[in-house]
């Protein structure tokens, strides 16, 4: 447990400014936020190195007692609770360790924990929040989540392409992943792949798309219309040995048969909405 000077009288300053004039109660405590919590190998479970902070900010010297919960099943402390006394003005930082599941329960972003203390010698109540989360092992995203494509025609393969870049977090020892597609829309499916990286690195990898033969029309649209797909990228991103869909790349498709070249906003007719949108923006291309 590592005691605050200044640091500690900071904090007490604080507090007392927000709680006075009812200084007997100015009890202080803070909990960490957006801890990472790394896997133990072999096991399901994750810990993570958490500190709570304590201040008696009041003028007398207080007792108090604490206890940490979290509303995610299966998450322990270590200690889970404790005891300690702190003069006038004194902080205190206690270290914790969280051992959360791994991977965290449907619902929870994260895992919430909750630290609940009582000053013994005031009777005060309070309590703080942090977060702890669990580390992915890789991180892979689009470098652009939207890219342009080219639409098959009778004679004329279509396709986009877009880049994936697919950095090793390194808390498994894992030295590369594998990555799956789901295509949305006008694109043909792709056969996964895997990836080579060793923890701590990032690789940029090549995605080549194909386009089935589909134009506005043929969807139901008004000619002109453009058409969109949608690659769903998957990984096992939370060590459960199932993969999950985590990023997606857009591809955005011109419709080769799309009517009249004059039928600027794309609803079928050449009439003053066109000519309009084209006033609007007269002048130099940026």
């Amino acid at each position: 447990m590592k005691r605050s000077g200044f640091f500690g009288a900071l904090v007490c300053a604080a507090a007392l400014l927000c709680t006075a004039p009812a200084q007997t109660n100015a009890d202080f405590c803070e909990l960490s936020w957006d801890k990472p919590c790394c896997q133990i190998p072999g096991c399901p479970v994750g810990v993570a190195e958490v500190t709570l902070l304590l201040c008696n900010c009041t003028d007398i010297t207080s007792r108090y007692n604490f206890q940490l919960s979290s509303p995610v099943p299966g998450v322990s402390f270590s200690p889970p609770t404790g005891t300690v006394t702190l003069q006038p003005g004194e902080c205190i930082t206690i270290p914790i360790k969280v051992y959360c599941p791994i991977p965290t329960p449907p619902g929870f972003m994260g895992v919430p924990i909750n630290a609940m203390v009582q000053n013994r010698s005031t009777g005060n109540q309070f309590g703080c929040q942090g977060l702890v989360k669990p580390v992915q092992d890789f991180k892979i995203d689009p470098t652009d989540p939207v890219v342009p494509g080219t639409p098959a025609t009778p004679n004329t393969p279509g396709g986009a392409t877009a880049q994936l870049v697919v950095s090793n977090i390194g808390s498994s020892g894992k030295d590369g992943v594998s990555i799956s597609f789901e295509p949305m829309g006008p694109l043909a499916p792709l056969e996964p792949i895997f990836v080579p990286v060793l923890p701590g690195e990032t690789t940029v990898v090549p995605v080549e798309m194909v386009a089935l033969s589909l134009t506005s029309t043929e969807g139901g649209l008004p000619p002109g219309t453009p058409v969109t797909g949608a690659m769903l990228i998957n990984w096992d991103e939370d060590g459960d040995g199932v993969p999950e869909t985590n990023s997606s790349i857009t591809v955005l498709f011109d419709d080769p048969e799309g009517g009249c070249v004059a039928d600027l906003n794309g609803d079928g007719i050449v009439n003053g909405a066109d000519l309009a949108g084209l006033l609007a923006n007269w002048g130099l291309c940026p």
